[in-house]
């Protein structure tokens, strides 16, 4: 094989057909961004932090708008609070207060009642609000105390006893109570014979108050608040003049010694009675049970629709004279009942029935003053007057029926064995008629004092009386038979 000779080439000269020199390629844009993004929250902490530099302050940390027992610590350090609290505290036990009640005037110290006082807790709750707590939590708060004050208040330790023992103190020159003026029962009407004086209560919840408030901030009303007591019964009123308020009256001429006497005496318990205003009157409370007992006779007396025999017959019209009279003084009826059937000495309407432990008549006076209730009975009549101060309107109280004659439908027989009115079974004799029924309804129709005009009327109850029971008499005789002959033994 030849070998070849190589020969190399030979250089370009320079600028012939020379490749053109690179040129250096540009970052692209978007990696500026990342720097700017940077550049931005690095911006954003530094405002931040300036921002919450400015709200929270700069220098020596101080209080910010609280205070503590009264006493604000705004712009206090915490060395200087506590060196406020030491000299007030240092100062607390010794420093007096005075009450004070027309010419008297009670002093006393936080000594006197062993009381004690705890604050540093409360200066450690108030300097931690704004200084404790995140950055972003603590502005909040420094805001929030930029509107409003925070106030904290220390716990008194104090010995209630002391405290109840200095009170009274002052009760044995503020108390006192309220006379009132005494009446006598005479002949026509209740007299005068002393005078009345108001009477006085000291506050003690408003006097404990102003002590606690007084040794926990130093302020309060060192005024006592003391109340007047006014008399139940007072001079001026019984002096200006007692009125007949009300009177009425029920027919006893025809009842028994026996029924005359019960009524004398459930109405013997009202005779005097001074009602204050705001009383309510029970006439079963009052009267108590009638019992032979207590002087009670035996007399008719309704069962129902029937007339029987028992204690305290006539009870009824002692209770239904008393209500006609209270309910024309004014005096609001808080429990009434009618009877069953009508009665003898009352309109329908105008009756008020009662029953030991379980009908009752009673009334309220709400009149706004006191009222006297007397009461006189007689063989004719059953009356009870009621004195007072004047009403706004004379009051009278009428009964207006409805509805009328309601015819008996009941009957009861009893068995004549004496036949004197009745023989045979299928005999049947009229004894007593039941006695119509009727719906009936109470008025109140208010006058005017003076002249006598009607300014209202009201109706007060709506009552249904039943039809009584016809009683006949019947024999206990089969008529037409005959003796029965004895029958033969030993047939």
């Amino acid at each position: 094989m030849q070998n070849r000779a190589y020969s190399p080439r030979p250089a370009r000269a320079p600028g012939r057909n020379a490749p053109p020199p690179r040129r250096r390629r540009r970052p692209p844009q978007r990696t500026r961004l990342p720097l700017i993004i940077v550049l931005l929250i690095v911006a954003g902490v530094l405002i931040y932090f300036l921002r919450a530099a400015f709200i929270i302050g700069l220098g020596t940390p101080k209080y910010y708008n609280v205070s503590v027992n009264g006493v604000s610590l705004k712009g206090y350090t915490r060395q200087e609070a506590q060196a406020v609290f030491d000299n007030l505290l240092s100062d607390w036990n010794s420093r007096s207060y005075t009450l004070t009640y027309g010419d008297h005037s009670w002093s006393f110290t936080a000594a006197d009642f062993d009381a004690s006082l705890s604050v540093n807790d409360l200066l450690d709750n108030a300097w931690n609000l704004g200084h404790v707590g995140s950055l972003s939590s603590r502005c909040r708060v420094i805001q929030d105390m930029k509107k409003n004050e925070y106030a904290f208040t220390s716990q008194m330790q104090i010995n209630e006893e002391k405290v109840d023992a200095f009170i009274a103190s002052i009760q044995a020159v503020t108390d006192k109570e309220a006379v009132d003026a005494q009446v006598v029962v005479d002949v026509d009407a209740p007299k005068l014979i002393t005078q009345s004086s108001d009477g006085s209560q000291l506050d003690v919840e408003k006097t404990r108050e102003t002590i606690e408030s007084l040794l926990l901030t130093g302020e309060g009303d060192t005024a006592l608040t003391v109340e007047i007591l006014t008399p139940s019964v007072s001079s001026d009123e019984v002096s200006g003049g007692l009125n007949l308020l009300a009177s009425y009256s029920t027919d006893m001429s025809s009842s028994s010694s026996r029924r005359y006497e019960n009524v004398r005496l459930a109405l013997s318990n009202f005779n005097g009675m001074a009602v204050y205003d705001g009383d309510e009157i029970s006439f079963n409370d009052v009267v108590g049970n009638r019992t032979p007992e207590r002087g009670y006779k035996e007399a008719p007396e309704y069962a129902g629709t029937s007339v029987v025999t028992g204690y305290g017959g006539g009870a009824c019209q002692a209770s239904t004279t008393l209500y006609c009279a209270v309910i024309k003084a004014g005096c609001e009826i808080i429990e009434r009942h009618p009877h069953n059937m009508t009665v003898a000495y009352a309109e329908p309407s105008l009756d008020a029935t009662v029953a030991w432990k379980s009908k009752d008549l009673v009334f309220k006076n709400n009149t706004g003053h006191t009222i006297y209730i007397y009461t006189n009975v007689t063989r004719e009549t059953a009356e009870v007057r009621i004195y007072g101060n004047r009403t706004d309107y004379r009051i009278d109280f009428v009964s207006v029926i409805t509805q009328k004659g309601l015819k008996p439908t009941q009957e009861e027989l009893r068995e004549d064995v004496t036949g004197q009115h009745a023989y045979y079974t299928d005999e049947k004799v009229l004894l007593s008629q039941g006695k119509d029924g009727c719906v009936s309804q109470g008025w109140l129709v208010y006058y005017d004092w003076d002249t006598g005009e009607e300014v209202s009327r009201e109706q007060i109850s709506q009552d249904t009386y039943r039809p009584g029971t016809s009683i006949y008499y019947v024999g206990v005789h089969q008529r037409g038979a005959e003796e029965t002959e004895a029958p033969l033994f030993g047939q």
